[in-house]
């Protein structure tokens, strides 16, 4: 019984002196939104990037930029799809490194459904490669490394 007592007394004083802690609420207009927290863990490439072509309403330009002469890699993405955040500042990279072999082209599914049901995108990302007269060589569905990615352009296959 007495271990009880001693037991009650511990448990009270404990609980006791957890009431007189400060807690450490936000004010609402101190919390990130999720938009302010997405650019947070996935910010935008640098200024100097070279940026991927973006949005095509139909497949005209597309045609267009394929039909250039140089083969074309299309990033078939959506802005609510975390994997394309992730895989977007890889591919702003070797647009960068790779512009003058290669076309980059990014299409959002949502803004461009006629060229995802074209291309028969079934799931996001989606990279697809295309050679110098826009015939489709290879593609690669969902996130690789960089270092993959890379050594895909260094030693095509596809095209």
């Amino acid at each position: 019984m007495k271990n009880i007592s001693i037991f009650c007394a511990v448990f009270v004083a404990l609980v006791l002196a957890g009431c007189g802690e400060k807690k450490n609420y936000k004010n609402p207009d101190e919390i990130e939104t999720s938009k302010e927290l997405t650019e947070k863990l996935f910010p935008k490439p640098e200024e100097n990037v070279a940026e991927p072509q973006e949005n095509y309403d139909d497949g005209t330009v597309l045609t267009a930029m394929v039909s250039n002469g140089k083969p074309s890699i299309v990033d078939f993405t959506a802005t609510w799809c975390g994997p394309c955040q992730r895989m977007k500042p890889v591919f702003h990279s070797l647009a960068k490194e790779f512009n003058d072999k290669y076309n980059f082209i990014s299409i959002d599914i949502d803004e461009n459904q006629e060229l995802a049901n074209k291309y028969q995108i079934q799931a996001v990302p989606t990279f697809v490669f295309l050679d110098a007269d826009g015939k489709e060589g290879n593609r690669i569905t969902g996130m690789i490394s960089e270092k993959e990615f890379r050594d895909e352009l260094l030693t095509p296959a596809w095209y």
